[in-house]
């Protein structure tokens, strides 16, 4: 399986996180694979703890940490808000995690 090949045993970090891994758990179970996913890093939690009261949508993330990609895609597309998302949870581990 490519996607075990690319992600070993690494923990999984997403915006939303729940809603991604429900989706790749359904999508393994198509492939009759079976993984657990209930250890994961979701960048909105995150953002809602370090920022409350705030905007924490990717879009405000982005704009807080003045975040730019090297993607060429735009907002709201897969490789634009992984990279986002990554670049956002590096900021987080600087800040307070």
């Amino acid at each position: 399986m490519i996607f075990f090949d690319f992600a070993g045993d690494a923990v999984p970090v997403a915006h939303r996180a729940s809603k991604d891994m429900s989706y790749i758990k359904n999508e393994m179970s198509d492939y009759g694979v079976k993984m657990d996913f209930s250890l994961y890093v979701d960048t909105l939690r995150l953002s809602r703890k370090l920022y409350p009261r705030q905007k924490n949508n990717l879009d405000a993330l982005t704009d807080r940490f003045n975040i730019t990609t090297n993607t060429k895609d735009k907002r709201h597309r897969a490789t634009y808000d992984a990279e986002s998302t990554a670049i956002a949870f590096l900021y987080y581990d600087k800040e307070s995690i």
